[in-house]
């Protein structure tokens, strides 16, 4: 990927069950999605559906992208990314070029995806 990228660090957010992990993760994802949740024109684009009564964990789960997971390093816990806007850019002489994204990042221990602590994942 090239081009221009905003990293925003978030606070760490210490819970104490798998349910306050999801909703502390989804609650930052449809946070981070901003006005694009209400962008009746760019629909289309949205990954993550935020409705009346609010986007679930299974909404969220739709839009993974990716995750990583060493068991021979459990302290690091798991890494999943979710793509949740994506906008095609203009084209040219040469293809796309740019596009805009939302993507976010999340670590914390495998239960709260239902992996197996034992099971690499990723790359």
């Amino acid at each position: 990927m090239r081009g221009c990228v905003l990293i925003e660090n978030a606070a760490t957010v210490v819970v104490e069950t798998v349910a306050e992990a999801r909703e502390a993760i989804l609650g930052y994802a449809t946070d981070a999605l901003g006005h694009h949740a209400h962008d009746p024109e760019r629909r289309e684009y949205l990954r993550l559906n935020v409705r009346p009564g609010g986007a679930t964990w299974e909404d969220l789960a739709e839009c993974e992208d990716g995750r990583r997971y060493d068991p021979a390093d459990p302290d690091t816990g798991m890494t999943c990314s979710y793509l949740l806007y994506l906008q095609g850019g203009l084209e040219g002489v040469g293809g796309m070029m740019w596009t805009y994204g939302v993507t976010i990042w999340a670590t914390a221990p495998p239960e709260v995806w239902d992996h197996p602590a034992d099971q690499p994942a990723g790359d």
